[in-house]
């Protein structure tokens, strides 16, 4: 007889990456340098995103960020029923963001991997108003000044007040569904 061997040939498919928009919603918290408790200079913080993968390591996103922030001064010293005072703030802060996926930068793109690790950078602006409650503040302190003119809040601003801002964080994401990932970012 005659044997016949035939091969066959194996079919492998491989996902590939696709340019893509995503979007992204974020609640945090952060905290505004002072002289008072930490506690103290906590506020919530909430931003909304969009933006464009261009490959699985570099994206670039529209990030809007605000809510409320916080300032305070140990006045205790000034006497005249001065203390630890602290006001609050509004603010909103757009920038424009470059992100970095560190682990597909390493290890290549990987569209099962359940966790990714990144950096970013980004410039914006800072633009800040209802500042009234630091203005109240200065028309106490201001009989004090002749004892103490360094706390005079000489960097007090009133009206809607616009600033640069830079920006540098990292950021941490798990992938909990193919298209849904839960995150961890610090700026």
């Amino acid at each position: 007889g005659r044997f016949t061997a035939s091969a066959q040939q194996e079919t492998a498919t491989k996902e590939v990456f696709n340019p893509h928009w995503f979007v992204q919603a974020q609640m945090g918290g952060q905290y505004t340098l002072g002289e008072v408790k930490f506690g103290d200079l906590l506020s919530l913080n909430a931003q909304v995103a969009g933006g464009y993968k261009f490959s699985p390591v570099w994206a670039l996103r529209l990030a809007v960020s605000g809510w409320q922030s916080k300032g305070g001064s140990d006045l205790t010293y000034m006497g005249n029923g001065l203390g630890v005072e602290t006001w609050k703030y509004k603010y909103i802060a757009p920038t424009v963001d470059v992100t970095c996926n560190i682990t597909s930068w390493i290890l290549g793109y990987n569209p099962k991997r359940i966790f990714d690790a990144g950096i970013l950078a980004g410039v914006g602006a800072n633009i800040g108003w209802d500042n009234g409650e630091a203005a109240a503040l200065q028309q106490r302190v201001q009989p004090n000044v002749a004892n103490e003119p360094a706390h005079y809040m000489t960097l007090l601003w009133t009206g809607t007040k616009a600033r640069f801002v830079g920006k540098f964080g990292v950021f941490a994401d798990f992938h909990i569904g193919r298209r849904v990932d839960l995150g961890i970012e610090v700026n």
